[in-house]
């Protein structure tokens, strides 16, 4: 039971659970074990070379055998599926898949370079302010596990070097969902930045394929908390391409402000706030970022899909109108429509808001009245 408990916190992103950090057996096909790149919840992936060809790929390879977890196996065969169909320069290459010692494996290119995650964080632990970050910064993080020379080319500033990072996933996302692909695990932990400050998606493994049947079982959870869209987080099946735009504006949010739009002490909790509370307009936590950026910003984080962008060509035309000067498409959030946000969501607070303030407006009306009496 424990251990069960344990598995389902490690899934929702909630806990990481130390393995055996021992290396595999060096060899699983025709690839060599070089060194460990991460892990997940089902899988674990190797920087291995390609003896025929001498060339480096990210080896993916499933934590449980065949059979020993069956949907586990499914999902990663419907990865392989959902990546083997796709092309596109920001979207990870499949060179093959195959079974070692009853494991399954998948051999994809291997992009030189750090996770959008770990750039984050340490910029986040670092003492650089928001307003002295630049996107040498990005770039140098980048670099640092490179064996190549550091380039000095001209470089953008951090916010247009994170939306050029954002766009690059939106077009990935776009070419997806044109082919009935939602990806459903958006987050910065999955876009992979390379040494030119370019970005490419990563792992399909959470991927709903128009068409095929859902893997998961009525009151499952799939996706991080953090990054999830609302209908997600209440299990939804019908989560379509605007749950990838809601994801990636909180990723957009997260790396502009260096600050998650809703947090939490745990997993219930981050759903309550992601379900009831709107993010704080990121020009709080970042006084630099224009207007505009703010605007596209919480237009992806609209709770109903209705009001988000409809598509991420959508998301890309704003973005690019911004990085060009232009105006954009969406238009801010008035505060009466915020009023009536909180008055559906929060109807008991509102009822009180509301009283409090016909007492204010009203006492001091009744109090004139009782003086003119007492004076009469």
């Amino acid at each position: 039971m424990l251990r069960a408990q344990l598995a389902t916190l490690e899934r929702l992103g909630m806990l990481s659970i130390g393995g055996d950090d021992q290396e595999p057996q060096t060899r699983i096909g025709p690839y060599v074990i070089q060194r460990t790149l991460g892990q997940g919840g089902m899988s674990r992936v190797y920087l291995a070379l390609h003896e025929p060809s001498d060339e480096l790929v990210a080896l993916k390879v499933l934590h449980s055998p065949l059979m020993d977890d069956s949907r586990a196996h499914l999902r990663f065969e419907r990865e392989v599926v959902a990546v083997s169909s796709l092309s596109h320069p920001c979207i990870v290459t499949v060179h093959e898949s195959g079974v070692h010692d009853r494991q399954p494996w998948l051999a994809m290119e291997y992009v030189e370079g750090a996770t959008l995650d770990q750039i984050l964080v340490e910029l986040r632990e670092s003492e650089i302010s928001l307003e002295e970050l630049d996107g040498a910064h990005i770039r140098g993080i980048a670099q640092r596990e490179s064996s190549r020379a550091p380039e000095t080319k001209p470089h953008h500033g951090y916010v247009e070097s994170i939306c050029r990072i954002v766009l690059d996933i939106a077009a990935a996302l776009q070419h997806a969902h044109h082919f009935g692909i939602v990806h459903r695990d958006v987050k910065p932990a999955n876009i992979v930045v390379n040494l030119h400050g370019r970005a490419k998606l990563l792992d399909l493994g959470l991927a709903s394929l128009e068409g095929s049947p859902s893997l998961t079982r009525t009151g499952d959870f799939a996706g991080t908390p953090y990054y999830v869209a609302p209908e997600q987080a209440r299990a939804v099946h019908s989560a379509d391409h605007r749950s990838d735009v809601f994801s990636l504006g909180v990723t957009l949010y997260e790396a502009l402000t260096l600050k998650r739009p809703f947090e939490g002490r745990d997993a219930a909790e981050v759903f309550r706030n992601l379900q009831v509370c709107d993010p704080v307009p990121p020009g709080k936590h970042n006084p630099l970022l224009p207007r505009d950026l703010e605007t596209i910003c919480l237009r992806a984080l609209e709770k109903a899909p209705s009001r988000r962008y409809g598509s991420m060509a959508e998301l890309t035309t704003d973005l690019q109108r911004f990085l060009e000067f232009r105006p954009i498409v969406a238009r801010p959030v008035s505060r009466t429509r915020r009023a009536l946000r909180m008055a559906r969501r929060r109807p008991t607070l509102t009822l009180f808001l509301a009283v409090l303030t016909l007492i204010v407006i009203t006492a001091p009306v009744v109090l004139v009245m009782v003086n003119k009496a007492i004076r009469d």
